[in-house]
């Protein structure tokens, strides 16, 4: 987390922007990056990472369709998502 929470319009325009955002350019280390994902029927999707190629692969997962959720407190073994 730095600074001012960013909104993207779309999932592309989000990995684009953690792709370009410049970690090494803050005075202050990185503590997380934190997504969410809002739907118009008031569903959301919450997920936080320590490291921007995990937050670009879940996005890209994300928007190919090839994503599954898991609810905190279980483990999903076939999970390529999780660390």
């Amino acid at each position: 987390m730095h600074g001012t929470p960013v909104k993207c319009a779309s999932v592309r325009e989000a990995i684009a922007f953690v792709s370009a955002y410049g970690e090494e350019e803050k005075c202050e280390p990185l503590a997380k990056y934190e997504v969410q994902i809002r739907y118009n029927n008031g569903d959301k999707v919450d997920a936080q990472f320590n490291e921007k190629s995990s937050v670009i692969e879940f996005l890209e997962h994300y928007k190919s369709g090839n994503w599954t959720p898991v609810n905190e407190g279980e483990e999903d073994a076939s999970s390529d998502l999780a660390e």
